[in-house]
């Protein structure tokens, strides 16, 4: 945090638990995976935890927090937009799936959207005995990780050009197979 609000580069460790806490952030809708009352069966068939109030309710709260401790303008806004932005991905992503309707405006209206084309494979129950479950997750996985480990700071400098590539080779390899499955 005293990196932050002096807007210095953080250190290797702070940066990776930051980005490990943006990740918990993305997670955060499928809280109702856990919490029985969180799920559709319990709110007449709408999942509230993807909705646009569930999934901002993280990066709200993170950014009280880095304000109460201290992070002013624009870092403060930066961080907040990063935690926004991972909350967000996570509705983005379900919603190309487009097999699962979301109520996005709960809780001002219950009805479910759902994006008339999916995009991106449907994986069913996440469950480590489901195959498409695990499938998706290494997809997801090889697109993340290698854009996350371009922005590691590596000895306070980026990457090598040529493991940029690589990465970003893989990643981009990781987005084709997925386009390339059937919902």
């Amino acid at each position: 945090v005293a990196a932050a609000r002096r807007g210095a580069q953080p250190s290797r460790g702070i940066w990776l638990a930051w980005s490990a806490w943006l990740v918990a952030v993305a997670w955060f809708p499928d809280l109702d995976y856990a919490v029985p009352a969180l799920r559709s069966g319990a709110h007449d068939g709408a999942r509230v935890t993807h909705s646009l109030t569930f999934a901002l309710l993280l990066p709200a709260m993170t950014g009280v927090v880095l304000a109460i401790a201290g992070v002013r303008g624009r870092r403060l806004a930066d961080l907040t937009l990063q935690a926004v932005g991972a909350g967000m991905s996570h509705m983005v992503l379900d919603f190309l799936v487009g097999v699962t309707p979301q109520a996005l405006f709960w809780p001002i209206s219950d009805v479910a959207v759902v994006a008339p084309v999916g995009v991106l494979p449907s994986a069913g129950t996440p469950s480590p005995a489901n195959p498409y479950f695990l499938r998706n997750l290494a997809i997801e996985l090889g697109v993340l990780v290698p854009l996350l480990a371009c922005g590691v700071p590596w000895r306070g400098r980026a990457a090598h050009p040529v493991l940029t590539a690589a990465l970003l080779a893989c990643s981009v390899t990781c987005m084709a197979v997925a386009a390339s499955l059937p919902r």
